[in-house]
């Protein structure tokens, strides 16, 4: 069974850290598709940055934090990519973890497309 829970940390001032909890026996949720879309809103300096791991919380190479494409702005369906585009599909039934981090931003809902 494929689920994905998102648990929020807040530590003000400093930006809120998104991740999603891992389900018994330590594993993420299965990824299924080939996109990770959001929908989400920020500010003029706001901003969303996504980071992708492996079941253990390791970031997976080309979609570690420092490898996202910041997003902003306020948008209903929006593709979240890194460096190296937002193509997914050779992570399909892999599990993932999600990591996210907000600076003056909302993430209303999240899917895998």
């Amino acid at each position: 069974m494929s689920w994905l829970s998102i648990c929020f940390t807040v530590s003000r001032p400093t930006p809120i850290m998104i991740s999603t909890a891992v389900p018994p026996l330590g594993m993420g949720a299965i990824f299924e598709g080939a996109e990770l879309r959001l929908n989400y809103a920020t500010s003029a300096a706001g901003s969303i940055h996504v980071e992708l791991q492996d079941e253990y919380g390791v970031p997976l190479p080309g979609f570690a934090m420092e490898d996202a494409e910041p997003i902003f702005g306020d948008c209903l369906d929006g593709a979240v990519s890194w460096a190296a585009g937002f193509d997914l599909s050779t992570l399909r039934g892999r599990p993932v973890r999600i990591r996210m981090r907000l600076r003056d931003a909302d993430v209303f809902a999240l899917r895998f497309a």
